[in-house]
């Protein structure tokens, strides 16, 4: 709006509103998670595994992750995976399947997301991590996968997460 007061001449910008985005993005397993354990103490790129038969859990974009193809050691591998969120989350959806017995955590809080049958490879579990263990910045998505007996062992994720920036 422009005003003319005498020989002054004022202009004022109205903002309406404040415009938000939605930024949709997804986390997912592949070849850039860093894997610790049980083949590799000091830790590498996960590799995308060969599957067993009975592995019937699917995930569409994710693969089947480990640091060994085939049938691998008894032991714990940790896969971690990084990302950035711009301004704050307002949703989050986790899809994820292992063989193996599993532990889920954001940012090194645990969100609830565990598997203790080790048979998730069936059939994938869905939940919803809290909100409150992301932050506006750099995050690490963590997995604790346990594989108790000698043989094919892997990991299947997808972390879905919407923020408004």
């Amino acid at each position: 709006m422009v005003k003319f007061l005498g020989s002054i001449l004022f202009v004022s910008l109205i903002i309406d509103s404040v415009v938000s985005v939605n930024l949709p993005f997804y986390v997912i397993s592949d070849t850039t998670n860093w894997v610790e354990g049980p083949s590799s103490s000091s830790g590498m790129f996960s590799i995308v595994t060969s599957t067993d038969s009975l592995w019937t859990a699917s995930i569409p974009g994710a693969n089947w992750i480990w640091d060994f193809s085939g049938s691998g050691p008894i032991g714990v591998g940790n896969f971690y995976k990084y990302f950035f969120i711009a301004g704050s989350p307002t949703s989050s959806t986790l899809e994820i399947a292992a063989d193996g017995i599993f532990k889920t955590f954001i940012n090194g809080q645990t969100i609830s997301c565990d598997d203790t049958t080790g048979n998730t490879y069936l059939n994938k579990i869905t939940c919803y991590p809290t909100l409150s263990a992301f932050v506006s910045g750099i995050n690490v998505f963590h997995v604790e996968v346990t594989n108790a007996s000698q043989g094919n062992c892997g990991l299947l994720y997808k972390l879905y997460v919407v923020s408004t920036y």
